[in-house]
């Protein structure tokens, strides 16, 4: 059996990511885990979700080190849902989502 080849088109990164606040429509639906954080998307652990594919979502991901809390902010529309969770794929908001995209990739 030969090699398989990764399809991903940007690296996933292992951040300290402490939890997920999930919005929808303004308002806080879900808290999960992040798993696979890249550019350009992120799968979010949870095995119920209230919401389904082509959803519009708000994230807030939570930092915390030691006594100091960090919250980034991304939107994202659910690509893929799974028993272990859901796939977001980040919508981009022109130059503040670059900003945010900057500051995650420094973690």
């Amino acid at each position: 059996m030969g090699i398989v080849k990764e399809r991903r088109s940007h690296e996933r990164k292992n951040l300290p990511v402490n939890s997920v606040l999930v919005y929808y429509r303004g308002m806080r639906v879900h808290r999960c885990d992040a798993r696979d954080v890249s550019l350009r998307g992120v799968f979010l652990r949870s095995p119920s979700f209230p919401v389904n594919i082509g959803a519009k979502l708000s994230l807030v991901f939570v930092f915390q080190q030691g006594n100091v809390i960090q919250t980034y902010r991304k939107n994202a529309i659910i690509v893929r849902m799974s028993r272990e969770g859901v796939g977001v794929s980040f919508l981009s908001s022109g130059n503040r989502a670059n900003r945010n995209k900057d500051s995650m990739r420094e973690k």
